[in-house]
Order: C-alpha cells, then structure tokens, then sequence
C-alpha cells in the first residue's frame, strides 16, 4: 500500500467536502464547532465498515453519491475506511454533530483537526 497516495487521496476527499469556516466573519468558538470530523476508526474490521457505510446511506440528507462512480469523492483506488469516513462525516453533520452521533457502535471518532492536514 503506498501510504502517501492514500493520503493524497482522502486530502482531495475532505478537501472536497470542507466547509469554509475559516473566515474572520464566523467568530471563532463557531469555527471550532463547525470544524468537527467523523472518522472511523482504522482497525474496524471490513463487515462492520460496510454496516457503517449502508446505514449511512439510508439516511435522509446523507448524500453518498459522493462516494459513487462520477461522485467527487469517488476513487477507485479507494478503500473502505476513507469512502467510510466519508459517510460518517456527512452523518455526523446532518444528524446533529452530537457525540453520540459518531458512536457507530464504538467504531466513530471525532476528530477536531482536519484529518487531511
């Protein structure tokens, strides 16, 4: 696995969905709030990311056409962990962006870091 294509890759993925929170205009504890990530976590074994991944996709105003073919997400090359994390960001932040929110059974992790850097 090269490490630094996967990480180019998910870069240009959060890139893609970033809110653009970092103008002077939304006052800064807003900032640190809006800037929330749902992860998952890397050791989450492969049936429980596609669990994760199904239902997000089922949900209302989660749009995974991102992750599809001609999505701006989409990467062939991708695995199940990024297009994962992909969903469970767009969950997390229609759902609320409450802690439990992230739980995923213990698989989610909220990060308050952009995860691309």
């Amino acid at each position: 696995m090269d490490i630094m294509k996967e990480s180019r890759s998910s870069h240009e993925k959060y890139d893609n969905l970033r809110q653009n929170t970092a103008s002077p205009s939304v006052p800064k504890q807003i900032r640190s709030v809006l800037n929330q990530w749902c992860i998952v976590k890397p050791s989450t074994p492969a049936a429980i990311l596609d669990g994760i991944i199904q239902f997000c996709c089922t949900q209302s105003r989660v749009d995974c056409g991102v992750i599809q073919p001609g999505g701006i997400c989409y990467d062939p090359a991708t695995n199940k962990v990024s297009d994962a994390s992909v969903v469970m960001t767009l969950y997390y932040k229609v759902a609320g962006k409450s802690d439990f929110n992230c739980y995923f059974n213990g698989s989610g992790l909220i990060l308050t870091q952009d995860p691309c850097g």
